[in-house]
């Protein structure tokens, strides 16, 4: 059975088939196209053309702001708009060309003005290209071109990156708490620095190496930095004293966990051998205590970690005697 939604999607593309066949201009569109008068509606190919013309008989000169009514020509702009119930939708606006009758101004002729929601010299809506932004940013330039397809929208992956970088940058605060740690360029080889604001968790900065030098220069240059997390490097240490003297270097939650497990580690492994002499108990209701048979059980990483320590010693040894 199909549900609400399936049903009304159904009945709202049924009414559009039978608006088209009857060649009657939907009173819906309207209402997305402000101040315009729509002349007709075709279906072909899996396209909407929708043919429409501005209401206003006079426009407003972009140079003198000053009120003109009298046409020079009329030319047509075919942008894209936003996909309707699955189907491309394409536009056939029908543009006057508006002849200035300030005498003083430079301009002769202009075009008229479509509202905020179609810019002078675009090939698509202003909310078609807001919802290509959002998608190439989540999907990138060719994979958000391959989403497009099912979508009912045209662009290609270099549009997209396109849209993306003419978006202009926000203004963002200055940062006041930071996070700095190497990241791998090519790991194992070549290693750089990533600097994250703690503040709104996002990264600012990545430097092509890791340091003390590059984030000094990086830190004289940002005056509102009060704390910084780091990691134990004494590159970062003497990179933040020397950029940064007064802010405050604290270390991250993740190195302290990493110090707490390195110190537990070692501490257990110099206590291995009182480990294995401590006696067991088994369940709380049984009072006799059980001493402790076969050897202690050591993770795999411990046993490793015994066998070079063992190996290295043994090589050590044979030197020795080698050399009596």
């Amino acid at each position: 059975m199909l549900s609400v939604i399936d049903g009304i999607y159904f009945w709202r593309k049924y009414s559009l088939y039978q608006t088209l066949r009857r060649n009657e201009v939907n009173p819906f569109l309207e209402i997305l196209f402000p101040e315009c008068k729509i002349e007709s509606i075709n279906l072909k190919n899996e396209t909407i053309t929708i043919s429409a013309s501005r209401k206003v008989k006079a426009a407003v000169c972009p140079e003198c702001k000053q009120l003109s009514g009298r046409v020079h020509s009329y030319y047509s702009r075919k942008p894209q708009d936003l996909p309707m119930l699955g189907l491309f939708v394409r536009l056939n606006l029908r543009v006057r060309r508006i002849r200035c009758q300030n005498q003083a101004c430079s301009k002769q002729t202009f075009a008229e003005r479509w509202g905020n929601w179609l810019k002078p010299y675009a090939q698509k809506t202003t909310r078609n290209k807001n919802t290509l932004y959002h998608i190439g940013q989540v999907a990138g330039g060719e994979g958000g071109h391959r989403l497009l397809s099912h979508l009912k929208m045209e662009a290609s992956g270099t549009t997209l990156i396109r849209i993306i970088r003419s978006q202009p940058l926000r203004d963002v605060e200055k940062p006041r708490i930071i996070g700095v740690d190497d990241w791998a360029i090519k790991k194992g080889r070549t290693y750089g620095t990533i600097i994250v604001d703690l503040e709104r968790q996002q990264p600012i900065e990545l430097l092509p190496d890791r340091t003390a030098e590059s984030l000094t220069g990086w830190l004289q240059a940002q005056p509102n930095i009060q704390i910084v997390t780091r990691d134990r490097s004494p590159e970062y240490a003497k990179g933040i004293q020397n950029g940064a003297t007064n802010a405050e270097q604290v270390a991250d939650r993740w190195h302290l966990l990493l110090n707490l497990y390195q110190m537990l580690d070692r501490y257990l492994r110099q206590s291995h051998k009182r480990l294995c002499k401590l006696p067991i108990t088994t369940y709380p209701d049984q009072d006799s205590i059980i001493e402790r048979r076969g050897s202690f059980i050591r993770t795999e990483q411990a046993m490793i970690a015994s066998k070079k320590s063992r190996s290295r010693r043994r090589e050590l040894h044979q030197d020795i005697q080698r050399r009596k």
